[in-house]
């Protein structure tokens, strides 16, 4: 009842920003401004990165770490695609080519004037979301997994591999959240209006920050959206409305979530002979902690460290000391205990 009352909503009140297209179906019949090749039947994991354009580094730190798999982990076969819209600034567009020409693995997409630019803002999340399902299921269809993922999350690989080894399900597995409420502070630029989503508390949906699917979920999410209304807030609805009405169940796997930087900061930095218990953690845009985890990962993986490292365990100072502010890009431990 509560998702058709959000499609009524929908159609009685769409309303979209300047900069928004029309329907996703309308933008994905047309051609991508810069691909690149399809899956050549070996993978074993197809990952989907949301990046923003300017996100330089976080890409490359992800090419040089997690991201080109492992020789530890023979035939586990990694295809890395980054999902991009259109800019529109020339010299930016110009320096995305040029990156694109030496790695080959961005996929944007530009729209021609009838239907406005979808750009890369927070109002056309939803577009490149969909955008990265279709060309997953047309171009990797007999990937055992895909996994979609924003550019400031770590990924351990070989705690990954362990899990998605023992089952291969036709479900969302994600980090699920549930009961979360609808935004409607003004100064948020996450607002979202009693008209664009009536009800108090979101569906229950799959954090963007990572999430596990194969590509007949893919398949099935996107010609979903074909059929409804758009609706910005990405998460929510392609993982929670959009599942919900194509019939996709979610399974949790909150536990190996972390959603604290530090605890990869404190592990990659400890000497011990601990494993990280978690698959996924945000960076905060750090690619220095990012690679260092992932060093620290490969390290744990040749020692065969035992399990589990976790920070509310370790011995701490007793003295207490506050950081100055966090440097723009780099994630810190703001507080010790």
């Amino acid at each position: 009842m509560g998702v058709n009352l959000i499609y009524r909503s929908y159609e009685a009140n769409r309303q979209q920003s300047q900069k928004t297209t029309k329907h996703p179906h309308s933008i994905f019949t047309r051609l991508y401004v810069l691909n690149t090749t399809p899956c050549s039947g070996k993978e074993s994991l197809v990952v989907l990165v949301h990046s923003a354009p300017n996100h330089y580094a976080q890409r490359d730190s992800i090419r040089s770490t997690w991201g080109q798999g492992s020789q530890r982990l023979k035939k586990f076969w990694i295809k890395l695609v980054f999902l991009l819209a259109a800019v529109e600034d020339e010299a930016q567009n110009w320096k995305i080519q040029l990156e694109h020409l030496r790695y080959r693995d961005i996929v944007q997409v530009v729209i021609s004037n009838d239907l406005g630019n979808f750009i890369d803002a927070y109002r056309n999340l939803t577009y490149k979301h969909v955008m990265g399902l279709k060309w997953a299921w047309e171009n990797c269809p007999r990937a055992p997994w895909l996994l979609k993922m924003d550019d400031d999350i770590f990924v351990h690989l070989f705690n990954l591999y362990k899990m998605v080894k023992e089952d291969n399900r036709e479900k969302l597995i994600c980090y699920v959240q549930k009961q979360m409420p609808v935004t409607r502070d003004e100064g948020s630029k996450w607002r979202v209006t009693i008209p664009e989503y009536p009800l108090m508390f979101y569906e229950d949906y799959c954090s963007g920050w990572a999430y596990l699917m194969t590509p007949n979920i893919a398949r099935r999410l996107y010609v979903e959206s074909r059929y409804r209304p758009y609706f910005w807030v990405d998460d929510v609805h392609v993982t929670g409305t959009l599942a919900k009405m194509a019939g996709v169940p979610r399974v949790a796997i909150n536990s190996k979530f972390t959603t604290v930087a530090e605890s990869a900061i404190m592990w990659s930095n400890d000497d011990g002979n601990k494993e990280w218990k978690y698959i996924f953690g945000p960076t905060w845009g750090d690619p220095d902690l990012a690679a260092k985890a992932h060093s620290k990962a490969v390290d744990c993986q040749r020692r065969q460290c035992r399990c589990c490292f976790d920070i509310f365990t370790i011995h701490v100072e007793e003295t207490r000391e506050t950081l100055n502010s966090p440097r723009k890009g780099r994630a810190q431990v703001v507080t010790v205990n």
